[in-house]
């Protein structure tokens, strides 16, 4: 079920999720490995800084 709805891009983010860190997981979850963040780029995510 979370996987279809990810699949669908039909995710909901509680309201106490900053919003950085939903930036992350949004582009952690892209479904195109060519639009997902790759391992340098979620390192230097602003979230994790």
């Amino acid at each position: 079920m979370v996987l279809n709805k990810i699949l669908q891009n039909i995710v909901r983010f509680p309201i106490s999720l900053s919003p950085d860190a939903e930036d992350l997981v949004r582009k952690l979850l892209q479904t195109n490995p060519s639009q997902r963040l790759g391992k340098q780029y979620t390192r230097d995510h602003q979230f994790l800084i």
